[in-house]
């Protein structure tokens, strides 16, 4: 492997030598080896390969059959060289690779691969540049510029997509589709099982498709086997790293958690400087070119000053002062190997060390597997901070002085675990870690102070009132609650009785007979969202107007009440008037005004509804055309499994399992969204072949 340039080399190397070497080396002969894959009626590729060089060789290849355009837009943008490929509307874009030193952090973490692992990355970007020579049809002119593909482009990718949104959504003009970015999961053993076999439950929220972020977020479905491991899951779109997902032994899920990762620092600029210590200290500074290109093809020069204090970088400046960002995820260099033999372990010993490194960015991980072990742990390079509380961390903290900067992290086995709870399951909805299996089933007083959060929301206070409704659940029972879209906020009626109008009693009737679901054909689901909204209860559950908030003494009975009863019954009176005036009735089935509107002209009843407001089935909607609304995150990749003999799963990827404008797997699965239904998952070569809509075969190289 080609030496990493010098600093101030790397980025005008990039479509130099070293980057033709770097592609060079991805594409390398190596002995023929075929790879199958079988491609069912849901557009699921079924890679079969002797090994997994060839394996990621194949998972290239699959993944621009059905993607190529997004994958290479978001690896053009990686480079930080989008507003050179593709003009202004990306200029924000590269300035934050530029001032992240995304390529810079790239070229590190390829030095410091394990060379066995670096050859199945090598193999998967030759899949990539391999399809896209045999289909030059599929890459559109404007995006051949980006190829090759190379490794370092994985790596800066990954960095986009997996480590910077979690500390950097605020420099993003689309924050309020990362803060989308949710899930629920749930483990459940074999004591609380109707079978005796434990169960997993794997359910991201994140933007659809290419809604919010480009497609940053978006996952494909796969199963991938070779002789020694047979793995179904889902793969962050132009990644080899496979997510959540299960293989024979075990399987696991991910959700993004509440452990604090991240610091912000105030910095008094002092000269050319900040002052550190009582002393002006010098910012570290390189000095970078971004090319943007203009409407007449032409390229424009740009200068862009990046600048780092001890902190890390700075993000913005106003009279005298600047922000920088301290992260301790910059040092997860390894998470795609990490992700790698997560999906090859077939034993909970196993799992625990491999994810006791800690390469994967903050989240809980819960696993379950055929043994019958259950286990959670809140995952994430969190920082060893000095004195101080959470919410003095979680605000903008003194940059002057070294006081505040901490260097450590917390090792594997200080933060937040539990393995074969008596409880018989586990679970979390993006609440803290100390709810795991229960309130406050982990103390927080065993953990350092300015770990997490306390509060439970809504969304985890119906998924623990659900995992609790029955002594044992069946399969079925968890089909059932996974789709649940009850929603549980407070009651109007005696706000409405003393403070209402005609038109807000008339409104309340409705909501007195509504069924308190988010389903298609609820009716008054639409009245009460829209009141929600008025009233200010789908944001953030502790800044919510509840006369009573959340109490740690009663966990699961707060919060509750109306803080203002007038302002309640005046905001139903709003919702009324707006939905009697845009469908003409209070009572419209929620169905008709909340929508699964897709590419050629998709449009389905849709269902589910914000956390915030207590829905498990989380789907998330903007205001379209016609008074309407449209889904543009929530349920994405939903697994249910039951580790039994032979392993038993349904699933359904709520966009469909392709990208490709006019194929027929983008959005082929909205159908089943609308209808609350998941499909069965085939891994067999029987059930695969039964259900076969195409075969390919590779020779990879």
């Amino acid at each position: 492997m080609s030496a990493r340039p010098g600093p101030g080399r790397r980025l005008r190397l990039w479509t130099g030598l070293l980057g033709l070497a770097l592609s060079a080396c991805a594409t390398a002969p190596e002995p023929a080896g075929e790879v199958e894959i079988l491609w069912d009626t849901w557009g699921v590729p079924h890679v079969f390969a002797p090994d997994d060089a060839r394996l990621y060789y194949g998972l290239g290849w699959v993944q621009m059959s059905a993607h190529a355009p997004v994958m290479l837009r978001l690896y053009g943008q990686a480079r930080g060289r989008a507003a050179e490929y593709w003009g202004e509307s990306f200029v924000d874009s590269d300035l934050q690779v530029h001032r992240l030193r995304v390529i810079e952090r790239a070229w590190d973490w390829l030095q410091a691969q394990d060379p066995a692992f670096l050859r199945l990355l090598e193999g998967f970007v030759a899949g990539v540049n391999d399809f896209a020579a045999a289909h030059p049809e599929r890459i559109p002119d404007e995006l051949r510029p980006v190829l090759p593909v190379t490794v370092i482009d994985l790596f800066a990718h990954q960095q986009r997509a997996g480590v910077l949104p979690f500390a950097f959504a605020s420099l993003s003009a689309t924050t309020s589709e990362w803060q989308n970015r949710a899930s629920n999961a749930w483990a459940i053993g074999p004591s609380r099982s109707a079978s005796g076999h434990a169960m997993l439950v794997v359910n991201p929220h994140i933007p659809w498709g290419e809604l919010g972020f480009g497609g940053l977020f978006r996952v494909m479905e796969i199963h991938a086997v070779t002789p020694e491991n047979d793995f179904y899951g889902g793969m962050q779109l132009a990644l080899p790293g496979v997510g959540g997902g299960f293989n024979d032994h075990m399987g696991y899920a991910g959700t993004v958690n509440t452990l604090d990762s991240v610091d912000v620092y105030e910095l008094t600029l002092a000269g050319d400087g900040y002052l550190w210590d009582g002393a002006p200290r010098a910012f570290e500074r390189h000095d970078r070119i971004m090319k943007v290109r203009r409407e007449d093809g032409t390229l424009e020069t740009r200068p862009v000053e990046v600048r780092w204090s001890v902190h890390g970088p700075v993000v913005a400046e106003r009279a005298g002062r600047a922000l920088a960002v301290r992260l301790a995820d910059y040092r997860q260099s390894h998470q795609l190997e990490q992700l790698w033999r997560m999906g090859r372990v077939r034993s909970l010993e196993e799992f625990k060390a491999v994810v006791s490194r800690l390469q994967m960015p903050k989240s809980n991980l819960l696993y379950a597997d055929r043994h019958g072990d259950i286990y959670y742990v809140a995952n994430g390079m969190i920082p060893k901070r000095p004195s101080g509380d959470a919410a003095f961390w979680r605000g903008i903290v003194p940059g002057d002085t070294s006081e505040t900067l901490w260097e450590q992290t917390l090792a594997f086995a200080e933060l937040p675990q539990l393995e074969n709870p008596a409880t018989g399951w586990l679970q979390n909805a993006n609440d803290p870690p100390w709810s795991a299996a229960g309130p406050f089933s982990l103390q927080p007083a065993d953990y350092p102070y300015a770990l997490s959060p306390l509060a439970i929301g809504l969304r985890p206070q119906r998924s623990l009132q659900m995992i609790t409704e029955r002594p044992r659940l069946t399969f079925e029972d968890v089909l059932r609650y996974k789709a649940s879209t009850r929603l549980l906020l407070a009651d109007l009626a005696a706000a409405v009785s003393a403070h209402g109008s005609a038109r807000a009693r008339d409104a309340m009737r409705v909501l007195e007979a509504w069924d308190r679901h988010a389903d298609n054909a609820s009716r008054g689901a639409v009245l009460f969202v829209r009141w929600a909204e008025r009233a200010g209860f789908t944001g953030d559950p502790e800044a919510a107007p509840f006369r009573v908030g959340w109490d740690p003494e009663r966990p699961l009975a707060t919060p509750h009440g109306l803080a203002d009863p007038p302002r309640a019954a005046d905001a139903l009176e709003a919702a009324a008037a707006d939905v009697l005036g845009t469908f003409g009735a209070l009572d419209v089935a929620y169905g008709d005004a909340y929508r699964l509107r897709w590419d050629g002209g998709m449009d389905l009843p849709a269902n589910g509804a914000s956390g915030a407001l207590g829905a498990f089935r989380v789907t998330h909607f903007v205001p379209d055309r016609d008074g309407r609304s449209r889904a543009v995150a929530g349920d994405s990749l939903v697994f249910v499994v039951e580790f039994s003999e032979p392993v038993r799963a349904r699933a359904i990827l709520s966009y469909g399992n392709a990208s490709l404008p006019g194929s027929p797997h983008n959005g082929d699965q909205l159908d089943l969204y609308s209808e609350k239904a998941m499909r069965p998952v085939w891994r067999t070569r029987a059930e695969i072949e039964a259900n076969l809509a195409r075969r390919e075969r590779l020779i990879s190289r």
